[in-house]
């Protein structure tokens, strides 16, 4: 049994905050689901601090919230896992994010510090009117890791719910969740799974 942070920017000021707290509430479902453990953080406690010094003892990092190409922030704009935040806790973990942008510099980043797998988004992630359909898809990959599947298995698994919901989806629906299907960055060796978490 595994521990995951599930951290979530909820804060009522913020865009798309029920969205955000969707995805952070079905992050705990699959946790549930799974029997792994979990520890939940949002504002006001929504911090560096926060995130990164629980991961000690935590093996993935899932966190919904506003991001830029340096990584994710607060509902104060203030950084919460950065390019300038000190990542070394990340070392033989995983993350997942729903947030914009963060796949191009916090990516190589944390991969640097040895990561063992990285799941963001190298352009604005968006959103339709069906919000249940992008929180399934953002998340697909999420359930599979929690299972204990491969990071490979998980990917072609999002890959594929993508896919699926592309085909029921609005017009409007479709050409989004298809924009966020084609800037998914779901990097780190294929066969890497829960066990190889520490």
């Amino acid at each position: 049994m595994a521990k995951i942070l599930i951290a979530c920017n909820n804060d009522a000021s913020v865009d798309l905050h029920s969205f955000m707290q969707s995805c952070a509430d079905l992050a705990r479902q699959q946790c549930a689901d799974y029997h792994h453990e979990y520890s939940f953080v949002e504002p006001p406690h929504l911090t560096k601090h926060e995130v990164i010094s629980p991961m000690s003892d935590h093996q993935i990092c899932f966190i919904a919230a506003h991001g830029d190409a340096y990584g994710i922030y607060n509902e104060n704009e203030e950084d919460v896992v950065t390019t300038r935040t000190t990542n070394y806790s990340f070392s033989n973990k995983g993350f997942y994010s729903v947030a914009c942008l963060c796949a191009q510099h916090l990516c190589p980043e944390l991969m640097r510090m040895g990561l063992k797998f990285f799941v963001g988004y190298n352009v604005p992630f968006v959103i339709g009117d069906n919000e249940v359909s992008f929180c399934e898809c953002a998340l697909e990959g999420l359930k599979h890791i929690l299972s204990g599947e491969s990071k490979k298995v998980a990917h072609k698994a999002m890959l594929d719910k993508f896919d699926e919901l592309i085909k029921a989806a609005s017009f409007n629906d479709r050409l989004l969740l298809l924009r966020d299907k084609e800037h998914l960055v779901f990097d780190g060796e294929d066969n890497v799974s829960m066990a190889d978490l520490i």
